[in-house]
Parts: structure tokens; sequence; C-alpha cells
């Protein structure tokens, strides 16, 4: 091919790459640098797996307050030659992805070469930059070889009677989302930004690749197959951006296509835990039962039924570290956590657990069990080192958070405390309470006796520590007096009576020490042992 037809062919561009930049940030819902960044680090990845090399792929944002700057992306895959730049790169529509890649429909680059108000490509020994485009110039060579591709995007003040200028601009906020989006795709990355006059912060992303043990449910549709995955939430290695909001992470379903995640689905409210979908296609993007839309910003609408079915029940599943053991037909209605039994049993060894060695002073009537619980907790306990029920366990909240197990402390030093004042000395658990309209309640089962409070019913608060144990008092009291008298009546409430009083002694002489615990100024070990096997009991 002749220089001459190349430089004809360029300039017929000039006017396609000015008109796509005008409307470039409509065909998007998120904002044309978070595309922008996507598309880089994809189509380098990619480049990278057609040389059969691991990936190297470094992007630099470099961003002024007011939001204008540069994005650079270097990879180290195959590159372009000229007839790749002209036919596929700046051929709005134009595409040569090859099977397992992901895009296909070639307007994705509608972002990159006219979402921006300047660029410029260097690959092998080949500039190529707007101003090419613009002067229909030919591609310029004879630079320094360059092992894969760097691209340079652009983003200059605009006036404003210019219909992109409140558009074309790199916002913290947009970087969190595009940073949160590499952290889940299965390939290596760095990430350097420089944000006015602070200094560079460097990410290193690893990739993540999900196995079978973090699997929740799979499935296939036409001639593409989906498996979603439960994982803990990357940001937790991932700092901040100076002065920009958190990156987002926790609660949040990422959907990659063939390992690479094209946007964030369904939103998990307040889940701990995040999700992955990952798809693998062979339909091509023209094709009907393609899994993605045109922008690859949503999902077919069968597909998107298929996994929210999977996902709904685990997303109200407040046990996040073991949800993901569960199917959509297994949704857990009572959660017990097998462990040593308070009451009576604490001077009795429990077959399942091992018998702590505890030093006994004379005229002592034992160390209680609450104080035990540091010294037996071991992989195969509770998290409290004793027996645990959570009933109703479809909320939102996860009830193993670290002020939700200071709450289950005190609840099960207050009723062990009235037990004992009451010479009550049957064995029981506790636990939280969740499926009924009851602030406690005492529950026979096959798994023993437990006493359970309603957190949210009964307004306990770490915050209000005092009126929390004031409340759990009374309702311990209340729920054990049901050990003698079943039903409500004059019987009940005089035992309950009695049982206040018996206790009221020991529970205020030991309400500061509470006060400082339930605070959190005290944390016991127990409190960091988080993942925990558990029994399911149907509803």
């Amino acid at each position: 091919m002749g220089k001459g037809k190349k430089e004809r062919r360029a300039a017929a561009l000039t006017a396609g790459v000015d008109m796509w930049g005008y409307f470039a940030h409509n065909l998007y819902a998120h904002p044309v640098s978070v595309i922008a960044v996507r598309e880089l680090y994809q189509n380098g990845r990619d480049a990278c797996r057609r040389a059969g090399r691991l990936p190297k792929i470094v992007i630099v944002v470099v961003v002024t307050d007011d939001g204008y700057g540069r994005i650079t992306c270097r990879d180290n895959g195959c590159g372009m030659d000229e007839d790749t730049i002209l036919d596929r790169f700046l051929r709005l529509g134009g595409t040569d992805k090859a099977a397992g890649d992901t895009g296909g429909f070639g307007i994705a680059k509608a972002v990159i070469i006219g979402g921006c108000t300047h660029w410029e490509v260097r690959t092998h020994d080949l500039h190529v930059s707007m101003d090419h485009v613009r002067k229909g110039l030919p591609i310029d060579t004879g630079f320094p070889w360059l092992d894969g591709t760097r691209v340079v995007l652009r983003y200059d003040p605009l006036p404003e009677h210019d219909s992109r200028h409140r558009h074309l601009r790199i916002r913290l906020r947009d970087l969190a989302a595009a940073l949160s989006w590499l952290a889940h795709n299965d390939s290596p990355c760095t990430v350097v930004l420089k944000h006015g006059q602070g200094r560079p912060q460097i990410w290193r992303f690893d990739g993540v690749r999900p196995t079978s043990d973090t699997l929740v449910s799979e499935g296939r549709l036409g001639r593409t197959t989906w498996r979603l995955h439960q994982i803990p939430p990357q940001n937790k290695n991932i700092t901040p951006i100076a002065d920009g909001p958190p990156i987002p992470s926790t609660g949040k379903l990422f959907v990659r296509l063939h390992g690479l995640v094209q946007f964030t689905g369904f939103s998990t409210g307040e889940h701990p835990d995040c999700w992955i979908l990952d798809l693998e296609t062979r339909a091509r993007p023209t094709d009907p039962d393609y899994p993605l839309s045109l922008s690859r910003e949503g999902m077919n609408p069968d597909l998107s039924a298929a996994v929210w079915k999977s996902l709904e029940p685990h997303i109200y599943n407040p046990i996040s570290s073991h949800s993901r053991r569960f199917r959509a037909a297994d949704r857990p209605i009572t959660l017990v956590f097998s462990g040593r039994w308070l009451g009576r049993s604490c001077s009795l060894p429990d077959p399942r657990m091992p018998s702590p060695s505890v030093e006994r002073e004379a005229g002592t009537f034992r160390l209680s069990v609450f104080e035990q619980a540091a010294k037996i907790v071991r992989p195969g306990a509770s998290p409290l080192g004793y027996a645990v029920m959570v009933k109703g366990a479809n909320s939102s909240t996860n009830v193993f958070a670290p002020h939700k197990l200071r709450l289950l402390e005190a609840w099960a030093r207050i009723v062990e405390l009235v037990a004992r004042a009451g010479e009550i000395w049957e064995q029981f658990g506790v636990g939280f309470l969740y499926d009924a309209d009851d602030l406690a309640e005492r529950v026979v089962s096959p798994d023993g006796v437990f006493y359970l409070v309603n957190p949210r019913l009964a307004g306990l608060a770490v915050s209000r520590p005092r009126e929390a144990l004031l409340k759990m008092f009374g309702l311990a009291a209340h729920e054990l007096a049901h050990e003698r008298y079943p039903n409500h009546g004059e019987g009940h409430s005089s035992r309950m009576g009695e049982l206040m009083l018996a206790a009221a002694g020991e529970f205020i002489a030991g309400m500061d020490k509470m006060v400082k615990e339930l605070r959190g100024k005290k944390p016991r070990p127990p409190s960091k042992q988080l993942r925990m096997p558990f029994v399911m009991r149907g509803g």
C-alpha cells in the first residue's frame, strides 16, 4: 500500500474523529475518564495476551484541582503496525477482537480518541496523534523501538460555549470507580496518581482470580456460561485517593467478561463482602444472545434475572463469611455455632471442646465462662467460645461486626449473672433474634436452650452503653423466668422480680467494667475470630 493512499485514508477520518468527540460522553452512563481507563487497560491486556506475555500495564494519571491533566497507559503487548492503526484503531466501528477478547463493537475507541482534547500513540517505531488525523499527515516512523504501546490522553480546558466543557475532565470520584474496576480484573496493573501539588500515589493490583472455594452459583444461557463468586472486598488493600472518596468495593457486584471488569452491577447494600460475576461467551457482539449491551454497561435481561435469583439470598445473609456455601434454594433461617455451654455446664466438661486449664482460688464459685472464652477460643469454636444461635439471619446487617460482638458478649455476661443469682443451673447458649417482633426469646431446640435478644427492636447500641445494659438486664430476667413459668402470669412476674432483686447488686457492681467493654475500651481476643463453622437449621 503506497504512502499517498495512507495519507488520503488518514485525512478522510478527520471529520469522523471530530464529530465523535462531541457526543462520546453520551455513549456511556459512566464518565468518559472511567471508560477511557477501562478501555486502555483492556486493550493493553488483550495485546499482552496475544503476544503471550505476562501483562505489565502501567497507568499514570496527572490531574489538577480543576480536573485537567492527562492519562497515560503503557503496556508490553504486541503493539500495532501501520495497517492496524489505520484500519482498526482509527476506524470507528472497526475491530479485530479475537475470541476470548473483550469488546468487539468498535465504539469504545470513541471515548479514547474522541473523549479527550488531544491524544497520541507510540507503538514500535511509529507515532501518530490527533494532529496527524486532522491534518491528514502520514504516520511518523523512525522513532526508537517501543515494545508494546503507549497511549496519552490529554484533558485541556475548553471554552464554556463548547458542549464538552463540563464532561471532558478527570474527577477524583471517577478515578475511585476506575481504580475499583482495575483492582478486580484478573491481571496485574500499576496505577500512579499525581493530584495537584501532592505527592504521587502508587497502587499495584495483582488481579483477582476466584477459585472453586469462592463459587456461589453458576449457570449457562445459550453460548454464555456464568459463575458467581463471593470474595472479601479488595478496597482494604487500596489507599483512598487524597481528598477523594473511598475506593468502592464492599457490597459491590463486579461484572467481568473474560476476566475483565465491564461495570458494577446490582447494589448489595451494606454486605461486607463483594461479588464477581465471571462471563465467558462464544457469542459475537452482533449476535442476539450476546450477554452484554452495546456499551457493555448492562446485561441481557435473561442473564440478569438468573444472576439476581442466585445473588438475592446471599446479599441478605448477615453471616457473610459463610454464605458462599449456600445456593439459592438453601437460604439459611437459623444458624447455630457450636461451642461451650453457659450456665450449669460451666463447671462440667463439654465433650465437643477440650476442657481449659483454670486455676481456682479457695472459696470462689468458679471462673466465669465469659472470662474462660478468651482461653479456649480456637478454630472450630464459635466467635465467643460458647454456643451461639442466630435466628432469622435474613438481615443485611453483619451480626458479627465488632460492635455486635460486644453486644453479644455483654448479653452473655448478663444472662449468666442473672442465672447464677437465681440458682438456675440449666445449660444454655445465647444469640441474636431477627425474625420476630419480640424483644427477646427463650428458644428450646434440638441443639439446646438459647436466650436470644433482638438488638434492633430493643434499641441496643454501644454508643449508649448504660442504657443498653439496663435493657439487657430486664430482658434477661424476663426470659430466664420462663425457665420455670412458660406462660406470662402472676407466677412469671413474681419470678422475674425475684431474679432482678437477686442479681441487682452484682450487676450494679460490675456495670462500670461492662460499660468500658461495651464501648470497646477493652477489646477481647474472641472478637477477632469471625470465620467460624456453623450448623444450618431450616425454618
